[in-house]
């Protein structure tokens, strides 16, 4: 019986709206405990998209009516969006969201299980046109849905932002299959889409689809109709991305910015082999269940028992074994960092030659790669168990989801920092267009790093942009990605000086201290 309820659930006419209605209920479910806890996914870059996705219309309205735009890290630097990933593409997803929903925290929990729910949409995708089994490419969904990994990574949006990737991988399926070249187009839109949502998964994209164009020389590199589609394709894409291209290189060459990378910082975010033994700090099995900071969230890269047995069984079973450890190591080497314990990694080196080390900041966030790959090995022996024992497939499954999904999430008190404080706001409507406002902590909250859900030296630089969005007005505070050099001088010279010289313009300094608005 239970595997005839199995087997009717593998029908492949299972339509993709079905599905990703199922998994957006799913994560909606699952993640209602933020908002109900009054929490966001993170207390560091989920401050930071709220001030980004705010931002991005408020200066595209002043651009158009010429007013001049306000802005963080001020005196006169480059506009905030040119550091760091500015995730243009995830704004299109939010904003229409908050606009109806008007909470941050509600609308960026929905923002979350949209992300969430289209990343399971793109491998069911891929995993029904591989397979012709629509269970088994729901519960691929599931998989990466639900991953130790990406639980784990709620905090980031740009990380956890895949679902362009695996949309051109499917459609670059379709166009495999038929050769139809609209197929080819879309792709290449959703690459661009990509790119827009996180350049690091662009890269990792670019690198995916280079290999297994190296893979298939014979087919579309040695063919000369295939090859001149490939290149008018390239050309296509590379219009789409080429505003990115124009801020990330303007951004990287100008004087005004300070990128801190080095080796030392690189290390402490990389992927080391311990962290496949590292879970998310409320997991059911290998938790502790006490609060983390950023880092070791940032390496929690357990994949689960269940997970490394179904991998293997897919090793074995799989006709394209090769092709996934192809794929595997260039990323193994990427997450893994500059060092490779004894000897400097080929891959980093490769990276420095061409400053792709400085935009890698984050060199674990390759292991999403690798967690794919994963996932697509075992699916190879996935049908096959279904077949010839549910009740092994079940518990296996059953299993995944103990060993990844945590019985609770990580908490942070947002909604205290939602609304700007009101003697904040009464302060800044008293600043004139010389004064710019510098927002001091106390030494209650000037710490290096967040003990629980507190406010750390870093994201109440977040939080302080987020509230610049209510109002309005220039001010000293303010960090992404690459630190502005202007802000990097400040935090080191004397911190009561009262002017700041800018191109020749004296501006004073406006203080206000957090006691003063009782935070």
């Amino acid at each position: 019986m239970m595997k005839n309820i199995l087997y009717s659930l593998s029908n492949p006419s299972l339509s993709a709206q079905k599905v990703f209605l199922l998994y957006f209920l799913f994560a909606c479910i699952f993640f209602l405990q933020l908002p109900l806890h009054s929490s966001l996914p993170g207390n560091w870059d989920s401050w930071l998209y709220l001030y980004l996705f705010n931002y991005y219309p408020e200066y595209i309205r002043n651009c158009l009516s010429g007013a001049g735009t306000y802005q963080a890290f001020f005196p006169e630097t480059l506009p905030p969006f040119i550091f760091g990933e500015p995730s243009f593409f995830n704004a299109l997803l939010y904003l229409p969201i908050q606009w109806v929903v008007r909470s941050p925290i509600w609308s960026f929990y929905l923002f979350i299980s949209l992300v969430m729910s289209l990343n399971a949409l793109g491998i069911f995708l891929i995993i029904k046109k591989l397979k012709n089994n629509s269970f088994i490419a729901f519960v691929s969904g599931l998989l990466l849905m639900f991953s130790n990994y990406m639980m784990s990574s709620l905090d980031q949006s740009n990380v956890l932002s895949i679902y362009p990737s695996l949309f051109t991988i499917y459609y670059l399926l379709l166009f495999h299959q038929n050769q139809a070249k609209k197929f080819l187009y879309i792709a290449c839109l959703c690459a661009a889409i990509q790119i827009y949502c996180s350049g690091y998964h662009f890269l990792f994209l670019g690198v995916t689809i280079a290999l297994l164009l190296l893979l298939n020389a014979r087919t579309y590199l040695l063919n000369k109709q295939r090859f001149i589609q490939l290149v008018t394709a390239s050309v296509f894409l590379l219009i789409l991305i080429s505003p990115f291209l124009f801020l990330y290189i303007f951004s990287y060459s100008a004087e005004t910015t300070v990128n801190s990378v080095n080796d030392e910082v690189l290390k402490s975010i990389s992927l080391h082999f311990k962290d496949f033994l590292q879970s998310h700090p409320y997991n059911l099995i290998y938790g502790d269940g006490q609060d983390k900071t950023i880092l070791y969230y940032l390496h929690s890269a357990l994949p689960g028992v269940s997970v490394v047995i179904l991998t293997f069984l897919g090793f074995l079973k799989s006709e394209n074994r090769w092709i996934y450890i192809i794929l595997l190591i260039p990323f193994l080497l990427i997450a893994l960092g500059p060092d490779l314990y004894f000897v400097k990694n080929p891959v980093y080196i490769l990276m420095h030659y061409f400053s792709l080390d400085q935009f890698m900041r984050t060199p674990v966030r390759a292991y999403i790669v690798i967690l794919l790959i994963l996932i697509l090995l075992s699916v190879e022996i996935l049908p096959s168990l279904l077949k010839k024992s549910p009740y092994l497939f079940l518990l296996l499954l059953g299993l995944y989801l103990v060993e990844n999904v945590p019985y609770r999430l990580q908490y942070f008190e947002s909604s205290r920092y939602t609304q700007a404080p009101e003697k904040l706001m009464t302060f800044t409507n008293s600043l004139k267009d010389d004064e710019v406002l510098w927002i001091q902590p106390s030494k209650l909250y000037d710490i290096k790093e967040p003990v629980g859900a507190g406010l750390g030296q870093v994201n109440r630089e977040y939080i302080y942009m987020y509230w610049q969005t209510k109002f309005k007005k220039n001010m000293v505070n303010g960090m992404n990605g690459y630190v502005p050099r202007v802000n990097a001088d400040l935090r080191i010279k004397n911190k009561d000086i009262d002017s700041i010289v800018q191109n020749g313009q004296s501006f004073k300094v406006k203080r206000i201290y957090l006691e003063e608005m009782e935070y």
